[in-house]
């Protein structure tokens, strides 16, 4: 155990607790000015169903109206959690991922998946605890 100290750790969060969604933010924002933007509106006129969320985002188009992003929005606290778990073991978290979107990541490197306006991705992550249905476009 001596050689995992102080290792990076990434953490793999449940599908169960997440919110992903798309939203139309005004286009004149920064990236950097999203973050902020998004801060301030969350829980407000973009509902989401978590309370005090850990979010990320992405941009997927921009036009010179609106730019449409994605929000990925995970609990604080499990996040928290997660990661003081790890830290008393003397690992240190890094990364936080979603279980279906590391899935698509893998899927995708190995040439799977087809990215175009016409092709949908279904993955299937069936395990002896839960069944996870994630689509992609």
């Amino acid at each position: 155990m001596e050689k995992c100290k102080n290792a990076e750790a990434h953490i793999l969060l449940l599908n169960d607790f997440v919110t992903i969604r798309e939203e139309n933010i005004p286009s004149q924002l920064t990236p950097s000015e999203v973050r902020d933007y998004l801060e301030l509106h969350i829980s407000q006129s973009i509902r989401i169903s978590i309370e005090n969320p850990k979010f990320d985002f992405g941009i997927i188009e921009k036009n010179e109206y609106e730019q449409k992003i994605f929000i990925i929005a995970y609990s604080d606290d499990a996040v928290n959690l997660y990661q003081n778990i790890l830290q008393n073991v003397s690992l240190k978290p890094t990364v936080a991922d979603v279980s279906a979107l590391s899935l698509y990541r893998v899927a995708n490197r190995r040439g799977t998946i087809k990215k175009d306006k016409d092709h949908h991705t279904l993955l299937l992550e069936w395990n002896p605890y839960d069944l996870s249905i994630m689509v992609f476009h």
